[in-house]
């Protein structure tokens, strides 16, 4: 089982970045766009857009954290990317593996396709 942070419960609860990296097991990041975030997400995932992602990347962690508002994923850190078909976080995927992370997968998709 994934325990994935929301990405402000730490700061409610009081916890400092160091309680958040250690229990941080894993990330469930949404590389869809704002605008679609915005239309409904999975409560517990992050957004880090697919157009920003390689860059976002490359981050030293604390540019990242200014910008995303929770930690950098490492590079041992299961990472589950997600979008609303699975394309995109393909792409997510690949961009994953060029930036030296090891353990991320693909969900397929977030809804299901009328035939």
């Amino acid at each position: 089982m994934l325990n994935v942070l929301h990405r402000y419960s730490s700061f409610r609860s009081g916890m400092s970045f160091i309680d958040m990296a250690y229990l941080q097991d894993a990330y469930l990041i949404d590389v869809r766009e704002a605008d679609e975030v915005a239309q409904g997400s999975i409560p517990s995932a992050v957004s880090v857009p697919l157009s920003v992602l390689p860059n976002s990347l490359t981050m030293k962690p604390d540019e990242f954290f200014l910008k995303f508002g929770f930690l950098k994923p490492k590079r041992d850190q299961e990472a589950v990317f997600y979008c609303r078909s699975g394309k995109r976080s393909a792409t997510a995927c690949d961009i994953a593996f060029k930036n030296g992370f090891t353990k991320y997968v693909r969900w397929r998709h977030l809804v299901e396709h009328a035939s």
